[in-house]
């Protein structure tokens, strides 16, 4: 299941709305810490990210810069599919848990409202311990 093709802008040329092609999620490598990325999303898009976690290593996520639930995160299996939970299932701004099993594990970051600003700015902060 990957990211499908999505509207927005030109960032090289600061052009206007045009088709982003579908594009891979953006692995995170790190084994124990923290980092983070920022993003921007029009309604309707997502970025996606992939994390390599050991069975009962803590993670902790999390969604700032953004009111309200306008931008939210959704995390599952990478391989089968499965959220991680359900809470995960349906968007959280945080989440704080034990991985269930060894593997990689999708993040997808979702704009949710169409209302508001056309481009929402969003830091997604990943801790693994």
């Amino acid at each position: 299941m990957g990211p499908r093709a999505v509207a927005g802008t030109d960032g090289a040329t600061g052009g206007s709305l045009a088709p982003r092609h579908d594009r891979p999620p953006q692995r995170l490598l790190f084994g124990v810490g923290q980092l983070q990325r920022a993003g921007a999303l029009a309604a309707g898009e997502r970025d996606a990210y992939l994390i390599t976690a050991t069975k009962n290593q803590l993670l902790e996520m999390r969604i700032t810069g953004v009111a309200g639930r306008s931008v939210v995160a959704r995390m599952m299996n990478a391989r089968t599919g499965k959220p991680i939970d359900e809470r995960a299932q349906n968007g959280v701004r945080t989440w704080v848990g034990r991985i269930p099993e060894d593997g990689e594990y999708r993040i997808d970051v979702v704009r949710r409202e169409a209302a508001g600003e056309p481009r929402l700015s969003y830091l997604m902060t990943v801790s693994k311990r």
